[in-house]
């Protein structure tokens, strides 16, 4: 993964940078931004990054991308919802 290569890729799509979020199945993936975050409306959209290679995701397929995400977040958080603590 080559974040100046992903930097570019972004500007040259019109987006200010690009954060990286980690990994999807074999993908380093990242989130697009512009410098105004009120700009950002519609289906979410992702940067995929597979070598040295960079493509944007979008519609249905940036979808499937916030749902695994989204469901990673709650398996996370629900391993330490409800944990008992002993009484003190």
């Amino acid at each position: 993964m080559d974040d100046d290569m992903v930097l570019k890729f972004a500007k040259k799509a019109g987006y200010a940078t690009a954060e990286y979020l980690g990994k999807y199945k074999d993908f380093d993936l990242y989130k697009p931004l512009y410098d105004d975050s009120r700009v950002a409306t519609g289906l979410p959209v992702y940067i995929i990054v597979k070598g040295d290679k960079p493509e944007f995701v979008r519609g249905k397929a940036g979808l499937e991308i916030q749902k695994y995400r989204v469901k990673q977040k709650n398996m996370l958080k629900s391993n330490n919802e409800g944990a008992l603590t002993p009484n003190e």
